[in-house]
């Protein structure tokens, strides 16, 4: 498995109009499906992906049912391209951007593949803090420099682009570090002082430069 995988980067607006309350885990079902699809890539020059609904299921922690909903709402968005494969053949599906055509104009952050086929069936896939965690891994990863492992960005800035509640942030963040996808860490600040936070990404997402 290759270390990371290339996303196309959405702007935040496509993260913020995500629904919690009753449509809470169909939201994240899409945000599940995108990221084990990014994960399936076979080299990082491409965004398509040859895979089935149990192949999903199984990197997703999502019933057959979920992924088959998910994938029709993630192409609804044009999040994805969906080619069917008819009979016993493998869909294919091409991630996308409703933005800009992600292939040409290059706009992407990565994701770190084995953290997040690894950590990601485990997290719960009900409820608003679930949902606040997936929202806010994806603007972590999409604010972060692609040459760094760090995110920095304000608790305010942070709770604005995912579009959660106070509580849910706190809340997401530690679901996020208690699975082992980042890591919460304070910065210094202008005066010196360790008063900002900031999220290290966990995984092999940055090419190490030899000294």
């Amino acid at each position: 498995m290759r270390p990371w995988s290339k996303v196309p980067a959405w702007w935040s607006d496509e993260i913020a109009l995500l629904r919690g309350g009753a449509h809470a885990g169909r939201s994240q079902a899409m945000l599940r499906v995108v990221f084990a699809l990014a994960t399936m890539t076979p080299t990082a020059n491409t965004y398509t992906v040859v895979s089935s609904v149990s192949e999903l299921m199984e990197r997703t922690g999502l019933s057959r049912p979920m992924v088959r909903q998910a994938l029709v709402d993630v192409e609804a968005r044009g999040w994805i391209r969906h080619k069917p494969g008819g009979g016993k053949l493998k869909s294919e599906y091409t991630l996308a951007c409703p933005h800009f055509e992600a292939e040409k104009d290059g706009y992407y952050y990565k994701i770190p593949n084995k953290e997040v086929v690894k950590n990601l069936p485990k997290i719960s896939r009900r409820g608003e803090k679930a949902l606040a965690a997936l929202k806010i891994y994806a603007v972590l990863l999409i604010v972060r420099p692609n040459q760094a492992r760090i995110s920095s960005i304000n608790v305010e800035n942070l709770r604005n682009r995912a579009a959660v509640q106070w509580t849910s942030l706190r809340d997401g963040l530690s679901i996020l570090a208690t699975h082992g996808m980042i890591v919460v860490d304070k910065a210094p600040g202008d005066d010196g002082e360790y008063v900002k936070n900031q999220y290290v990404i966990k995984g092999d997402i940055v090419r190490e430069i030899p000294a």
